[in-house]
C-alpha cells in the first residue's frame, strides 16, 4: 500500500470515530467512498471493502453488505478474506446458517491453500456449527485446529476460547478439547 492511501486511511480512522459516535452514517459512507477512489491496488480496494460492509452492517444495510462482499469475491475470488465476510454476514446479519456453512467451507479451502486465517476461519467454523448442531464438524475443526501449524510469517489469530464453553463435551473427543484448551492455556503464559 502506498503512503497516500496509508494516509487517508489513518484519517478516515480519526474523522470516522466522532461522526459514528453522532449516529452520521451517511457522512462516514462518503468518507469510505472518497477513500475507495484513492485505492488502486486490490490489497487497498480490499481494505476500503472490508471498512464499508463492516459500515453497512452498523447502519443495517444488510442488501449493500451483501452486494458489496459479492464485489469483493469477485475482486479476488482466492482470498480469504472475502468469504470469510460473507460466511459472517450469513452467520451474524442476515441469517442463513446453511449459506454461512456454504461459505466458510470456501474460505477454508482458500485458507489452506493460501496458508492464511486458517485459525480465525477454524473459529468461524466452530461457532457456525455449534449454532447447526452439526457436532462432528465441530469436532473435525477442533482437531484442524490442535494439528494446524501457522507458517513462519504466516497471518493469523492467536488461539480463540470465546466458543469452547459452548462445546457439549460429550458430543465432542474430550481428548481433542482438552489438548486444544491445554494449547489455549500455554499461549496465554
Amino acid at each position: 500500500m502506498n503512503k497516500n492511501f496509508i494516509e487517508k486511511i489513518k484519517q478516515y480512522d480519526l474523522l470516522s470515530r466522532p461522526l459514528y459516535a453522532a449516529d452520521r452514517f451517511d457522512d462516514v459512507e462518503k468518507l469510505l467512498s472518497n477513500l475507495l477512489e484513492f485505492a488502486k491496488t486490490n490489497d487497498e480496494k480490499d481494505l476500503v471493502f472490508s471498512e464499508l460492509v463492516n459500515h453497512y452492517h452498523r447502519a443495517k444495510k444488510l442488501l449493500d453488505a451483501k452486494t458489496l462482499l459479492k464485489e469483493r469475491i469477485e475482486l479476488a475470488p482466492d482470498r480469504v478474506s472475502g468469504w470469510l465476510g460473507m460466511a459472517e454476514h450469513f452467520h451474524y446479519h442476515d441469517v442463513d446458517l446453511d449459506r454461512a456453512s456454504e461459505n466458510i467451507e470456501i474460505a477454508l479451502r482458500n485458507a489452506i491453500v493460501q496458508k492464511e486465517l486458517v485459525r480465525q476461519v477454524l473459529g468461524v467454523r466452530i461457532r457456525i456449527a455449534l449454532e447447526q448442531g452439526k457436532y462432528e464438524v465441530v469436532n473435525q475443526s477442533l482437531r484442524e485446529l490442535v494439528d494446524y501449524q501457522v507458517p513462519e510469517a504466516g497471518l493469523d489469530v492467536g488461539f480463540e476460547k470465546d466458543f469452547v464453553s459452548q462445546i457439549p463435551v460429550h458430543l465432542v473427543d474430550e481428548a481433542i478439547l482438552n489438548r486444544y484448551m491445554k494449547m489455549i492455556v500455554d499461549a496465554d503464559t
